[in-house]
């Protein structure tokens, strides 16, 4: 009798160990459904890149008077003063109104993120995504790499 309860008990586990790994990995799938009137092939995904120091001296000479091309420094007015990368424009991160200021940009553009480290860089990188933009650079490391690098700001 003890041997047909021990079988019922470890098939009982078995099925609730089965649900649970197919409740659990069901999400990792490609699970966004499309809607028929959603264009698939024409829609541009955003992307974000991490870019090394040397990658981002190639790109700032790549885009050099390129006026699809915007450099945001996302640090405090006081941080930029104090030092930033050329051609920059300053939107403070910390700003109440910063999601407005970003909205107010041209999503058409490419642009170049940074901070002082790269924390908030990242997050505007995330809230631009959200907002539409598609071609995002952040620097990885922030203005502290850069200036580590020895490379010039302004």
């Amino acid at each position: 009798m003890e041997k047909p309860m021990t079988y019922l008990i470890a098939g009982a586990f078995v099925i609730v160990l089965g649900a649970v790994l197919i409740f659990t990995l069901r999400p990792l799938g490609n699970t966004t459904q499309k809607s028929p009137t959603s264009s698939p092939s024409n829609q541009v995904q955003p992307t974000t890149s991490l870019l090394t120091t040397r990658e981002v001296t190639a790109l700032l000479g790549e885009k050099r008077g390129d006026t699809s091309f915007a450099i945001l420094d996302v640090r405090t007015p006081e941080e930029y003063t104090s030092g930033h990368l050329a051609g920059s424009e300053n939107i403070d991160y910390y700003a109440a109104d910063i999601k407005e200021k970003l909205a107010e940009l041209d999503r058409s553009k490419t642009y170049l993120v940074y901070c002082r480290t790269g924390k908030r860089s990242s997050a505007v990188a995330t809230m631009m995504e959200s907002l539409g933009f598609t071609q995002i650079n952040d620097l990885q490391g922030g203005i502290e790499a850069w200036k580590a690098a020895s490379l010039p700001i302004e």
